[in-house]
């Protein structure tokens, strides 16, 4: 464990951590091998206009860190947080569009025109996320991060504590401002624009929608 802050003044004078915030934004792929009933298995009715296609995203938030500490006296470690390198992002991205929806169709373009504007909205949110991020971490770091401590396992269980909770805020905005944003595309209106596409393409498609 930490020791309290009146104790820190035992621990010698180090600078403030060196840190970055890498983000990972791939480009996404797209696929047409899954059926619509795999897509979206719960959805029947009216709404099986969304079955025609899907975004999914994964995220990622990891920490990696170093740390210095002096030799143990008193049965108790100095350790302060060296380097930090946040790793912020998406580890893959991808549209899937209903097999049943033949490549090259007027409809299959429409699809893929709808799920890319899910794609920016996430790629969007990302970059805006990880200016917080940036923000949080730049607050953070702008002191020396050090105390005492137990052991170094200690130590490194405590720096990871402080980072989890330091990228909390830019965690919770991301989520929250993408289902927010993807919702606005997700209307009524735009499922039944995208059910009359094409010159009546797509309603033959979703008629034969399993």
């Amino acid at each position: 464990m930490a020791t309290t802050s009146t104790a820190w003044a035992q621990c010698p004078p180090a600078p403030p951590p060196q840190w970055i915030v890498e983000v990972v934004d791939p480009v996404p792929v797209w696929g047409n091998t899954t059926t619509s009933r795999d897509l979206a298995p719960e959805s029947p009715g009216p709404s099986q206009v969304h079955r025609m296609g899907i975004t999914h995203v994964e995220s990622m938030l990891e920490s990696k860190f170093h740390i210095q500490h002096t030799a143990p006296q008193n049965g108790q470690v100095c350790a302060y947080l060296h380097d930090v390198q946040l790793i912020f992002g998406h580890k893959a991205l991808s549209i899937t569009i209903a097999s049943e929806i033949p490549p090259g169709s007027c409809t299959f373009q429409d699809v893929l025109t709808h799920e890319y504007r899910h794609v920016d909205v996430l790629r969007d949110v990302l970059q805006k996320a990880a200016v917080i991020l940036r923000n949080d971490m730049a607050e953070l770091f702008n002191q020396p991060m050090r105390s005492l401590f137990d052991s170094t396992d200690a130590a490194k269980a405590y720096f990871q504590y402080q980072l989890a909770q330091a990228r909390k805020r830019a965690a919770l905005w991301y989520v929250q401002e993408s289902e927010r944003r993807n919702r606005d595309i997700d209307t009524p209106q735009e499922y039944h624009r995208a059910s009359l596409a094409c010159q009546g393409e797509a309603q033959h498609i979703l008629r034969s929608l399993p």
